[in-house]
């Protein structure tokens, strides 16, 4: 989509999001607070995002804490990821009914809500990406999930902050969205630019972007340096350099390949 789609929300317009949203036919997905962790899971309302928290993690460490500046996706990638949503670890195929001494098929399940998932990070994205590979690439597409994937609609969200236990800029997968949304926000200030990266997007956004004030070349480009700040903050970042195989001495190997002694 050409950059003169993009235009400027408020924190406060984020309902209206939701809003065009649900009157598109979307359930909408969205991150929450739950059991003190930042999940994804069903939301209609914004003010449900998780306003005014950032989420502290480290090795085998997580824990929210309240800023009262912080805006609802301060966070970064939480415990939970999108699978669940397009391929859900119980669903039902067929039913069944014993009737009259023999077996009777019943209707097939009406077909879900599509879904519009508010909030995904580069990183989710970049995993979704290898899910559609595994699930709709090959000898055999899974059409349960194919049905689902069709109809999701993305409003991505780009990080201006990362947890010590990020590393997607490490995999080439982040920190910047470039593919795969409908729609991008990305904060700068109390502010969100929105742009656009489909023709649904579009489409569904077309309320909510009239009056919204658009972008100029240097609204993008400040959405684009948060990204390039966010990067060269990890890039700097100390890493533990991973040892070659060659130098592993081979007591090393011997004792990995022992199998554990038990007493009897």
């Amino acid at each position: 989509m050409p950059d003169s789609s993009a235009f400027w929300i408020s924190q406060a317009d984020l309902q209206r999001l939701f809003d065009c949203l649900r009157a598109a036919g979307f359930q909408t997905v969205a991150p929450q607070v739950r059991d003190g962790a930042v999940v994804y899971d069903r939301l209609d309302e914004a003010a449900g995002l998780p306003h005014g928290l950032v989420d502290e993690q480290d090795g085998g460490y997580y824990r929210l804490t309240h800023h009262p500046d912080a805006g609802p996706f301060e966070h970064v990638a939480g415990p939970h990821s999108l699978k669940n949503f397009l391929f859900p670890p119980r669903e039902t195929i067929q039913q069944w009914r014993r009737q009259e001494g023999s077996w009777q098929q019943l209707a097939d399940a009406e077909s879900p809500q599509p879904l519009a998932v508010i909030g995904p990070r580069a990183c989710d994205l970049a995993a979704l990406a290898i899910q559609d590979r595994v699930f709709l690439e090959g000898d055999y597409v899974d059409p349960f999930y194919l049905a689902r994937r069709k109809q999701l609609f993305v409003v991505a969200v780009n990080c201006r902050r990362a947890a010590a236990t990020c590393f997607c800029h490490s995999m080439n997968c982040g920190p910047e969205v470039t593919a795969g949304y409908d729609l991008l926000l990305t904060p700068v200030g109390e502010r969100f630019v929105v742009e656009i990266g489909s023709e649904a997007g579009a489409t569904v956004v077309a309320e909510l972007s009239d009056g919204q004030p658009t972008c100029a070349e240097s609204d993008l480009a400040a959405a684009r340096e948060v990204s390039r700040e966010l990067a060269s903050a990890m890039a700097a970042r100390p890493t533990t350099p991973v040892r070659p195989a060659a130098e592993v001495s081979p007591q090393a190997l011997s004792a990995a390949s022992t199998p554990p002694h038990t007493d009897p």
